[in-house]
């Protein structure tokens, strides 16, 4: 067995480049609160635990890869962070209203 079996099964990070989840978080809060930043209306929650900035680096690598720490800080990847936020806003709203109950339309 390996190491990224047992990361897998408790959960852990694995595949990603140390410093991702941090940079990715301390980035998210510059663009936030930068000004430019904008919320969707719609099928969005974004007052959730999968909102929270700690817990967009996970899912911005499952969407766009592990990528430089340097490029992160740099802010080249603002959009793909921003789009990471949305996403995760949108899955919070599927877990809150249409999972148990279907569609709250």
């Amino acid at each position: 067995m390996n190491g990224t079996f047992f990361n897998l099964l408790a959960g852990t990070p694995h595949f990603q480049t140390p410093g991702v989840d941090a940079a990715i978080a301390a980035r998210f809060l510059l663009i936030r609160h930068g000004g430019n930043f904008t919320y969707r209306d719609g099928d969005f929650c974004y007052d959730g635990n999968r909102c929270k900035p700690e817990s967009l680096g996970w899912r911005f690598v499952q969407t766009f890869g592990a990528p430089c720490v340097a490029e992160i800080k740099g802010g080249a990847l603002d959009a793909e962070i921003a789009a990471t936020y949305h996403e995760a806003a949108e899955a919070e709203h599927w877990y809150r209203f249409e999972k148990d109950w279907g569609d709250p339309s």
